[in-house]
């Protein structure tokens, strides 16, 4: 949970350097610097990602599939439905 906390704090921190610093005018912004700025978050989404595919194979049983009572929740929130 402290990883998502950590995570949630972070992102807030660079929304906040990203409109309080880098863009407090407003201009129009060239294809390459908006390919650019959207390559960073994708890259800082895939490292959060990659955080956690590591912490869920170190902390947890090794293993990264799902167990029995995850796999079984879809049909049964699905059959708790009136459709």
């Amino acid at each position: 949970m402290w990883l998502w906390a950590a995570f949630i704090l972070f992102v807030f921190s660079l929304v906040a350097l990203d409109l309080g610093i880098f863009h407090r005018n407003t201009r129009t912004i060239a294809f390459r610097e908006a390919l650019i700025l959207s390559g960073v978050w994708i890259g800082v989404a895939l490292a959060f990602n990659v955080l956690i595919f590591l912490s869920m194979s170190i902390i947890g049983s090794g293993s990264i599939s799902p167990g029995p009572s995850q796999t079984d929740a879809w049909p049964r929130f699905c059959s708790s439905r009136v459709i």
